[in-house]
């Protein structure tokens, strides 16, 4: 471990929701009680905090979608939903003085929470949060609170007195509001005429980069089968808050279970980590493209998916106070703009960033996570690295050869093409699952990035503590 400061930023623990698949096992939850659950969760797991909740500053909950069981500021939602059973009656964990905040930067909302609180602490402005992201794809589609509404008046009627069971219009008339697919607004578009979707975008960067369908998909099979041998390893059991479903009805089958502990992610496609990989190779490639693609499938890039995931992070000086042993430290946070036209090249420039404020190189990394939203934004983050900004090609190897195989040193247990892509929670969760396999290998250090939509990127650097 590195020097050491009283302001120093400091991971207590980290936690996560499995993550499901769409019209899965999390699909009728509120989408608010995977972090209320996480919440409480953490402090189970460190009672102390019980008798200091009222020194949280602020518990910071990043969504991409903030509507329905999202929406009324999802950070106060779970500051003042999160319960304690004391004698047998559930009570508030917060005094109602704790506040709360949603947040929203798309992919890396979760990771961005945990930077505005890594913010106040350095600032001297906060002690204690609760900082992660949570989304629920199943019920809320990426964009649909971006939609506008047109108000339009529609007659109102009343039933005859003369024949009755015959309606007739009134004079006044009722509102009704017809919605509008929305886009941003029109400066964008003029300013970057060939903006276009996440997918367009990986497919542009798959051309672009000069990369082959084989390869796409051979990281995609990569990503199920490291997943899949983490799952049966018990990797991810320590991570995972296992929560209890009353009811759901799943979308595919249509069958109802009711009242069970969900504990695993099941968006994991274990038969596909079974084939050799030449079987998978040929399997995927006959999965057809998105239209308006060339290389992207539902094979090598991320599904819909919900889930949750959040860090308690305290200043060492309040952990100290409180008898909380640190798990690590946060060293850096990069975050920048990127290319619109390819949109998701952001993780390269964001990693570079943070690395560099954290002075530490590739080399120092000895595991990453780049978030696979699709396999095409993750092989060209190597390439960037490496021919771009300068880290040799023996440090940035991001190919199925090098550090994406099994036992490389990026996604190791798997990426969102397998785990999935809950994208409001991915910021959180790719650190989280980075956290517990540095402390199974006794690494020092790693980094976790994402690619943003809108053309952004961010990274965060994680020291262990002994």
């Amino acid at each position: 471990m590195g020097d050491t400061n009283p302001r120093d930023v400091v991971v207590i623990d980290t936690v996560r929701t499995p993550m499901g698949k769409a019209g899965g096992s999390l699909s009728d939850m509120v989408t608010s009680q995977m972090p209320v659950k996480l919440t409480e969760a953490l402090f189970e797991r460190n009672p102390v905090l019980y008798e200091h909740a009222s020194e949280f500053e602020d518990v910071i909950i990043g969504c991409c979608s903030p509507i329905g069981g999202a929406a009324l500021d999802l950070g106060r939602v779970v500051s003042l939903g999160a319960q304690k059973v004391i004698d047998g009656k559930k009570v508030p964990i917060f005094p109602v003085t704790v506040p709360g905040v949603h947040l929203n930067r798309h992919c890396a909302s979760g990771q961005t929470a945990m930077q505005v609180a890594s913010a106040f602490i350095w600032s001297n402005m906060g002690d204690l949060f609760i900082a992660g992201g949570v989304e629920q794809q199943s019920k809320y589609p990426i964009g649909i609170d971006a939609n506008e509404y047109k108000s339009v008046e529609v007659p109102k009627y009343k039933e005859s007195s003369e024949h009755p069971g015959l309606y007739e219009k009134k004079k006044k008339t009722t509102k009704l509001f017809k919605r509008l697919m929305a886009m941003p607004y029109k400066g964008v578009m003029e300013n970057y005429p060939t903006f276009a979707s996440q997918l367009i975008s990986a497919d542009r960067i798959a051309q672009t980069w000069g990369l082959t369908r084989k390869q796409l998909d051979e990281i995609g099979w990569l990503s199920q089968k490291k997943a899949t041998l983490a799952m049966r390893a018990g990797k991810f059991k320590d991570e995972i808050i296992p929560l209890h479903v009353d009811k759901v009805t799943y979308r595919k089958t249509g069958e109802t279970k009711k009242d069970f502990i969900y504990d695993y992610d099941e968006v994991i496609r274990t038969n596909v980590a079974d084939w050799p990989v030449e079987t998978a190779i040929d399997k995927m490639g006959e999965l057809k493209t998105v239209p308006g693609c060339k290389f992207m499938t539902a094979g090598n890039s991320c599904p819909t998916n919900d889930g949750s995931s959040l860090f308690l992070l305290a200043s060492r000086e309040k952990a100290e106070e409180l008898g909380l042993k640190p798990r690590a430290k946060i060293l850096s946070y990069g975050v920048v703009g990127s290319d619109v036209y390819h949109m998701l090249t952001g993780p390269a420039y964001a990693m570079d960033k943070a690395m560099k404020r954290a002075n530490l190189t590739l080399k120092d990394m000895e595991i990453m996570e780049v978030n696979e939203a699709f396999s095409s934004v993750t092989i060209a983050c190597g390439m960037i690295l490496s021919d771009e900004l300068g880290y040799s090609k023996s440090q940035s190897d991001f190919s199925a050869a090098g550090d994406f195989a099994i036992g490389g040193r990026v996604n190791r247990n798997g990426g969102a093409i397998a785990l999935g892509h809950p994208t409001g929670a991915s910021g959180a969760r790719l650190p989280c699952t980075m956290l517990y396999e540095m402390e199974k290998e006794k690494y020092t250090h790693g980094i976790a990035s994402l690619c943003v939509g809108f053309g952004m990127g961010t990274a965060v650097v994680l020291e262990r503590e002994e």
